[in-house]
Parts: C-alpha cells; structure tokens; sequence
C-alpha cells in the first residue's frame, strides 16, 4: 500500500512485516518541499494529494503544492521520481502537451489501462487527460 503523506511531502509504501507493519518512504523527505525530479531520496514534493498505481506497478501523484503531476518509476530498490505535467510558472488552463500542460493544484490522479492519465485539476476546475508520448 501507498500513501501521499501530505505534509511530510512524501511518498510512503506500508506494508507487512511478520505480524506488523513498516512504513517505509520511497520519495521525498520529511518536513522539506521542493521540486527536484531524481533518486527517490532526492526527490522533493509539495503537498501530494492523491496517488494511483497503474497495472505496471509506476505510482503517479498529484503534487498539489507544485501544481504538477509527478511518476515514481521502481528501479530495482529505489524509485525514480520525473515531472509528467506542471511545475509551470504559467498558472492557466490549457490544453496542449502533457509536458507543457498548465495544472494549478491538482487534487486527484487516475489512471486508465492504456496510460492516459487523468487528473483533478482543482484550481481550474477541471477533469484534464494526459496522454503520454511514447
């Protein structure tokens, strides 16, 4: 299981451990925002909202306070964190490419068994699709 924990801005996975749990975090580090893509450990958040996991297993995050839509990708151990959409300085809503797409506060993130990714876009009050260029 994973979690957005919010306002630690990181990602946390729990799970099973005997007969208890152990959480573990996979990107992002306690009580420090930021924006960085990279290694798991060195990748920043700002308040991620939601997340989804797709048939792969990648972990896609509505990251609420950067106005971006982040990927976890597992790379053996660790994870890679990149920016799918956001992270602009231009606040508005706009339909173009998922790179240059506009988000302000995404709250919400899905996935579809294809890989469009679909996304609450809050602050423009928007349901917005990013399909993904190979």
């Amino acid at each position: 299981m994973y979690v957005a924990d919010t306002l630690n801005y990181t990602i946390r996975q729990i799970a099973p451990l005997g007969t208890d749990w152990v959480v573990i975090t996979i990107a992002g580090a306690a009580g420090i925002p930021g924006t960085n893509d990279g290694p798991g450990a060195m990748a920043r958040f700002d308040k991620c909202t939601a997340l989804k996991v797709d048939g792969l297993g990648n972990i896609y995050v509505a990251d609420f306070g950067n106005s971006a839509i982040r990927k976890l990708t597992a790379t053996g151990t660790n994870w890679w964190v990149s920016t799918l959409a956001g992270l602009s300085a231009n606040l508005c809503a706009s339909n173009s490419s998922a790179s240059a797409t506009d988000l302000l506060n995404p709250s919400g993130v899905a996935v579809d068994g294809i890989g469009n990714v679909y996304v609450a876009d809050f602050g423009n009050n928007e349901i917005r699709k990013l399909t993904l260029m190979a």
